[in-house]
């Protein structure tokens, strides 16, 4: 789901609620939030790729002339924290469960 400008401001304007929020998230999906984790620092320390173009549509990361989205890890099996499909925001959002992970 993208951010709206009135979700935007809200955020701004609550910062401690998107904190609590944020806390709530973690404490209550541990596992989700350790596979998040692991996959930034796998990032960071280029263990993982970024690709630049979606595995379910084919989109393109960032302004080519036919995707503005943003690619992002898409978790399978939060135990299998670096095996993720790698998709674009639209299709994060829309249906994540019809995302299938394709032969990397």
């Amino acid at each position: 789901m993208h951010t709206t400008k009135s979700q935007q401001r809200w955020k701004e304007a609550n910062p401690e609620k998107v904190k609590e929020y944020a806390r709530n998230t973690r404490q209550n999906n541990p596992e989700r939030s350790r596979a998040h984790a692991r996959v930034a620092y796998a990032l960071k320390m280029g263990k993982l790729v970024r690709p630049s173009e979606c595995e379910d549509c084919g989109r393109y990361d960032g302004w080519n002339g036919q995707s503005v989205s943003k690619i992002e890890a898409h978790h399978l099996d939060y135990s299998k924290p670096l095996d993720v499909a790698w998709v674009c925001r639209s299709c994060h959002d829309e249906e994540p469960k019809n995302i299938t992970r394709n032969a990397v």
